[in-house]
């Protein structure tokens, strides 16, 4: 909603809303409407595109989950020969150990023989001593044949225990042999196992690499798809923005909404993307009209949502009157048309898409009929309203079409003050600006064959 203060009107010829102008208007609706039908069809086009890019991404994502279950079930089989190669390595390192362990035991033993095998060796040469030594010899060097014997007989009895201690100790050597051999051909045999569970397992981490590559790939063709699929959904969703403001959704379709700001361009010279950009800010195209109701004399009334009472709904001294006036013009209750309601501040009253307060439109009322040649100018009239904002934009300067030129004239309507000057109004010029630019480049360039910046 937008308060302005009364300015000095200076006349404007509006002959050029007769006859040329008409025409030139028309041809601009026929341009609208081409470029609906364009956009209509470039909509349909990229949905089925979209549809097309969302079947081809559902067979890669299908696809790639079949790679995922293929690893999964790849990953289960390496950790299972993982698992047999640690029993295999932990099998051999335990008959590792045993063989090591018998290898020094047949070492001990060997030495034994070999100690044995020597003692034996010095009673045998012992007893070959005495075997040559002569009886009478003997009987020289012993006091009695008793010692004599019982030398003899000592000599034979550790002989003999010798000779049964190294046949033992051979026997244990070769039996711990055979065990280690035992041993030697299980480890052989776990060395094999465990080199086919590599390699088996080697195999499968091959076809995993393989998967995973393959899994790569896939995502990125899903990512380059899903990015395409992006990328067409905002095309198709700009287009539906667009398409819903040529239709004019709930407000003044832009087809219609174009044909009148470009009657007006060439009656006072404001810009149509600037003029569109103030009915859009005003109201969002006719979207908005206002919510409030006047119910009495002193400006106050009740919200058309609520029906709570609010203050201030119009200015009682400068717009209740106009207000009434037109209203018997036009044949209807005062009291039953929508106005817009008060913000935090001020007052509220405006009306229509042009949200002009009733005294600031009866200063435009002669002019605007004129221009239309109607007798009565209705500011609920959205062809009305374009011609009347324009004519009041003109008469701020907008006509020179330069950006400061329409940015203090955006902040004018508003406040009545160029921008800066008075609470809001800078952005409200700022906001007006920007929405002139996308209205020009996202939807006027397109439809007069230009190239589309959005």
């Amino acid at each position: 909603m937008t308060y302005r203060v009364l300015v000095t009107i200076v006349g404007i010829s509006l002959s050029l809303f007769i006859g040329q102008g008409s025409v030139f208007a028309q041809s601009a609706l026929a341009d609208a409407a081409a470029y609906q039908a364009r956009l209509q069809s470039d909509y349909d086009q990229a949905v089925k595109e979209r549809e097309a890019l969302m079947t081809e991404r559902k067979k890669i994502t299908d696809q790639r989950d079949l790679i995922r279950q293929d690893i999964a079930i790849i990953n289960a089989q390496i950790r299972e020969a993982q698992a047999k190669i640690a029993v295999r390595t932990a099998t051999i390192n335990s008959l590792s150990k045993d063989i090591d362990q018998k290898a020094e035991s047949i070492e001990e033993l060997s030495l034994k023989l070999e100690r044995s095998a020597a003692s034996l060796a010095e009673l045998v040469r012992k007893t070959s001593e005495n075997d040559e030594v002569s009886l009478a010899h003997i009987l020289l060097g012993k006091n009695s044949f008793s010692e004599f014997f019982i030398e003899v007989d000592s000599f034979q009895t550790l002989k003999g225990a010798l000779n049964a201690s190294i046949d033992d100790v051979r026997t244990y050597r070769e039996k711990t042999e055979e065990e280690k051999a035992v041993l030697e051909d299980r480890k052989d045999r776990e060395l094999d196992a465990r080199q086919t569970v590599e390699a088996e397992k080697r195999e499968i981490e091959r076809k995993k690499a393989e998967r995973d590559q393959l899994l790569s790939v896939l995502n990125k063709q899903a990512d380059a798809y899903q990015r395409l699929i992006a990328d067409k959904e905002r095309r198709i969703t700009q287009i539906k923005s667009a398409l819903f403001q040529l239709s004019g959704g709930e407000g003044i379709p832009f087809a219609e909404a174009y044909q009148y700001a470009v009657e007006a361009e060439r009656a006072t010279g404001v810009r149509p993307a600037f003029l569109l950009a103030i009915l859009q800010q005003e109201s969002d195209t006719g979207k908005n009209v206002g919510n409030c109701y006047l119910k009495s004399d002193n400006g106050s009334g009740v919200s058309a949502r609520t029906g709570n009472h609010i203050r201030n709904v119009m200015k009682p001294d400068r717009d209740v009157a106009p207000f009434k006036a037109i209203a018997a013009k036009l044949g209807f209750d005062p009291y039953s048309m929508r106005v817009s309601c008060p913000l935090s501040y001020g007052f509220g009253g405006a009306m229509g898409p042009a949200q002009f307060i009733p005294s600031t439109w009866r200063l435009f009322e002669s002019r605007i009929e004129r221009a239309l040649d109607v007798s009565v100018a209705n500011p609920w009239n959205p062809e009305h309203a374009f011609v009347a904002s324009s004519l009041y934009l003109s008469d701020l300067g907008a006509k020179s079409q330069t950006y400061s030129a329409e940015w203090n004239a955006a902040c004018r309507y508003y406040s009545g003050a160029r921008c800066g000057v008075r609470k809001g109004s800078t952005t409200y010029g700022n906001s007006v600006m920007k929405k002139a630019q996308n209205i020009q480049e996202c939807m006027i360039d397109p439809i007069q064959g230009k190239s589309n910046g959005c």
